[in-house]
């Protein structure tokens, strides 16, 4: 059996090496490069399906709750435009003036016509009196 001195050994390793320094480190850059870009697009895909269904279930919870403000709010619509019919009827607006704010209608020697042409004096003075 034939010895390997270690001399010998070594120097066949390092002659075996495709480079050595900024070769090597080349090489190994470019072995290393599809590893990488394979790990970003897969990472960046979790990422995206992540925010995704982060979102879907956001907006699972948060539909039912403005399904039922919605429910609510066009509820008190109704109720407000019933009370507003009610409210601009004109027996009511006629009550609601005698009662609460004291109103009445005018005696007939409190009615004041006007007439629908104005009249110009002769001085030509339009307005108050001097």
């Amino acid at each position: 059996m034939q010895e390997i001195s270690y001399i010998n050994y070594s120097s066949t390793v390092r002659n075996n090496r495709k480079g050595g320094g900024v070769k090597g480190f080349l090489y190994f850059l470019l072995n290393l490069m599809p590893i990488l870009i394979f790990s970003g697009i897969f990472v960046s895909a979790a990422l995206i399906h992540l925010y995704v269904r982060n979102q879907i279930l956001r907006y699972s919870y948060e539909i039912p709750i403005e399904n039922k403000t919605q429910r609510m709010l066009l509820d008190e619509n109704k109720a407000l435009k019933s009370q507003l019919s009610m409210l601009i009827s004109p027996v009511k607006i006629e009550k609601y003036a005698i009662e609460k704010l004291r109103m009445r209608y005018p005696e007939p020697e409190e009615i004041i016509e006007i007439s629908s042409k104005s009249e110009k004096k002769d001085d030509g003075y339009i307005g108050f009196t001097r």
